[in-house]
């Protein structure tokens, strides 16, 4: 994902889609979202919400 004020991609796993009800992600959708940061220390996007 990559954020609207022009930040870096942000990962998002698909079981943050799956946990949603989303079965996909497709080039284009807008979401809100949370930035998640693992004990591994990489981040990625949680808590996901489909904008329409």
């Amino acid at each position: 994902m990559r954020p609207e004020d022009a930040g870096g991609d942000n990962f998002v796993h698909i079981s943050s889609a799956h946990a949603v009800g989303l079965e996909t992600l497709a080039l284009g959708d807008r979401f809100t979202y949370d930035i998640q940061i693992a004990r591994n220390g990489k981040a990625s996007a949680v808590n996901l919400v489909k904008l329409a």
